[in-house]
């Protein structure tokens, strides 16, 4: 798997939480989705562009057992919930149809690594999303509809099924062609539309990143030996759960050379936390970088308490009997990571599903503004409930980042 923009958003190549997440934004989103299927002259699946995105987003394992679960978990609300019926032995056959299908998507494409300043259209990327276009045509159409439909006529031996070879294969050729249109007319905008997201997002995250480098002065000493030039992070930012480095520079405003012990008071780790500047000839620097280890992704405090250090016992014995202590004190912001892909899986995902859920409203109000309320008022509860689900899993999901990190 080609590596991310940033390390610290990298996708597991097995992460249990994101395929049960892609499962449920599939299962919830395919109900939205498939509602504008009569827009197409057969009918056709469209909510199959969801595992081909996710196989192409995250790769063959996430993608395809997500998938695979996902469109379990719609079979059974569409099935059980709504319609009242119980699953049968096809349905079963559907998850390990599909869940094949997007291993096969996620196999033969190529991840999409874009960053803020690489161009949106060019020849490589064309090539690339021609690429995973087809790649979702074989996994999802070709693979998915011969699985399916030869499945079908198999599971009639055993009594699991009606099916006779035509009908395996007449089948086969629908979920092919119908699928493959599907896919064919969406996964190309669908990808450009991703390339577009995530370079904005990059640049965004990039500009957040470079926000976190800056430590603001909350206390400065008074009338203090020495003078900070600077304190800030340095490199690419503070990022939660993720070691930084920040810089210090100190000049010696006395008129004789002097050592100072320095004391770090931090709400998150730093290494060291205590330490000796060099012994400073007068108006000279030295410079010193420190280990930030941050355990929250909230505003944060630092505290720095110069004393100068000695040889003499009883200058010492001064500087600590007359608090000869020096203290500036400084704020800073964290970064939260995430996984910048499911985030973008769940923004166009949701746009295209919000879009058919508002036209599946509008018919459904419709209807019962017209007297023809059957299934009308159904329908409009149904895509209400589902874009408040949407709602609250994407706060339980942030909810469970927090805790997950211990924050």
């Amino acid at each position: 798997m080609a590596a991310p923009v940033y390390v610290e958003e990298k996708t597991k190549i097995f992460d249990w939480k994101v395929i049960v997440a892609v499962a449920i934004v599939y299962s919830m989103n395919a109900f939205l989705l498939n509602s504008a299927s009569a827009l197409f002259p057969h009918e056709e699946r469209i909510a199959i562009m969801v595992p081909a995105f996710a196989a192409v987003v995250f790769g063959p394992l996430i993608g395809g057992l997500g998938s695979g679960i996902g469109n379990l978990l719609f079979d059974i609300f569409e099935k059980m919930v709504l319609s009242q019926e119980g699953l049968a032995a096809r349905h079963v056959l559907g998850f390990f149809a599909n869940m094949i299908g997007a291993m096969v998507t996620g196999f033969y494409s190529q991840r999409i690594i874009i960053g803020e300043d690489e161009p949106l259209f060019s020849r490589e990327r064309f090539l690339l999303v021609v690429r995973n276009t087809f790649a979702s045509v074989l996994g999802l159409a070709v693979v998915t509809g011969v699985m399916i439909g030869y499945g079908r006529w198999l599971l009639s031996y055993v009594g699991l099924d009606t099916y006779t070879l035509q009908d395996g294969i007449r089948l086969a050729g629908i979920i092919i062609t119908s699928n493959g249109f599907v896919l064919l007319l969406s996964m190309i905008p669908l990808q450009f539309a991703f390339m577009f997201v995530e370079r904005h997002r990059v640049a965004a995250y990039n500009a957040s990143l470079h926000q976190t480098l800056r430590m603001l002065p909350v206390i400065e000493a008074k009338h203090a030996p020495i003078a900070i030039e600077e304190f800030r992070g340095v490199g690419r930012g503070f990022v939660l759960r993720s070691w930084s480095t920040i810089r210090l520079r100190v000049r010696n405003k006395l008129d004789v050379p002097m050592r100072y012990r320095v004391e770090v008071r931090a709400q998150d780790h730093v290494d060291p936390n205590v330490f000796y500047t060099e012994k400073i000839p007068p108006g000279g620097v030295d410079v010193v970088d420190l280990q930030l280890y941050p355990f929250d992704d909230a505003e944060r405090r630092i505290q720095l308490v110069f004393r100068p250090w000695v040889d003499q016992s009883n200058t010492l014995r001064r500087v600590f009997e007359e608090d000869l202590a020096f203290t500036y004190e400084y704020t800073y912001n964290v970064l939260l990571p995430g996984n910048r892909r499911f985030r973008v899986l769940i923004s166009i995902v949701g746009i295209m599903a919000l879009i058919a859920g508002i036209a599946q409203a509008l018919r459904s109000l419709q209807g019962i503004f017209t007297g023809q309320t059957a299934g009308s008022s159904t329908a409009f509860g149904v895509t209400l409930a589902v874009v408040a689900a949407e709602i609250l899993f994407v706060v339980l999901w942030y909810l469970f980042k927090k805790r997950r990190l211990g924050v």
